[in-house]
């Protein structure tokens, strides 16, 4: 009986977790994966001006990384769906890194109660190719805040529109195609750094010191008529966010916390009987 006991915790516990580490899915079957975790596309080149995904890190974090799947280590792999403000003094916010996309791309929020109402933060949307700033007081990164007070729960949208027009969500339920448009990578060595940001809208210049900073990495192209993404670089629109964090789903933390208390009581009758 005991041993029918641990297995259904055990299994419950593994459950738990494989819920949260693929929570954020799903993603095509052709988007490549590393140690299991999924791996964008490099299709940056120096002709082309295009960042991939770890030169954005590099630049941010001042670090070497060769490839895209030198920095999975980074990558977040929990629910990215709905995520909350954290900022006690202030406005959890956004700052734009890099992009390579040719539509024009407006990054929204919006809160959970009411998803119908977007909001865009920095004011316009973006197109082009490239960094647009280096985080210096001469080169800064495009600011925006988060429009919400502390404790609100939001979600990511982007809104692009060009030769094709779409809204891709965080929440991939929410996308046309069920696809996740989004990959998060918790950048924990950026914590403690300083750069230079413009707001947007006001064009106050302003130094930010990063405290638990996400960068977003979006791809903004639908799927084609073989099924499956032109390029799958998720480099089109690249974002570091701060003083926000995403929100473990309902389900996965209540299956995690049932586990951890099955194994618990377990091995406290377990000590019991031996005494």
């Amino acid at each position: 009986m005991k041993k029918i006991l641990l297995t259904i915790f055990a299994v419950m516990l593994l459950a738990a977790m494989n819920t949260a580490a693929w929570a954020n899915g799903p993603y095509t079957a052709s988007l490549p994966r590393v140690g299991g975790i999924p791996t964008p596309h490099q299709t940056g080149t120096p002709s082309n001006h295009v960042p991939d995904v770890y030169n954005a890190i590099n630049l941010l974090l001042g670090s070497s990384y060769g490839s895209n799947a030198a920095v999975d280590p980074l990558e977040y792999t929990g629910p990215t769906s709905v995520w909350e403000n954290v900022g006690a003094s202030d406005h959890g916010g956004a700052a734009l890194v890099g992009l390579s996309a040719a539509n024009a791309n407006t990054l929204e929020v919006y809160n959970t109660a009411t998803p119908a109402t977007k909001v865009d933060i920095f004011g316009g949307s973006f197109s082009g190719f490239g960094f647009v700033g280096d985080g210096t007081s001469t080169h800064p990164f495009p600011g925006a805040a988060v429009p919400f007070a502390t404790g609100t729960s939001f979600g990511w949208s982007l809104n692009s529109v060009g030769h094709t027009s779409n809204v891709w969500d965080s929440n991939p339920a929410s996308n046309w195609d069920h696809i996740d448009h989004l990959l998060v990578y918790h950048l924990t060595p950026l914590a403690g750094k300083t750069v230079w940001i413009q707001d947007t809208q006001t064009l106050k210049l302003k130094q930010y010191t990063y405290q638990d900073p996400y960068l977003l990495a979006w791809e903004d192209q639908q799927l084609n008529h073989n099924g499956v993404y032109s390029d799958q670089d998720y480099n089109d629109m690249m974002y570091v966010v701060d003083r926000v964090v995403p929100v473990p789903e309902p389900m996965t933390l209540a299956l995690f916390t049932l586990g951890l208390m099955g194994i618990a009581a377990f091995g406290l009758r377990r000590k019991m009987v031996l005494a």
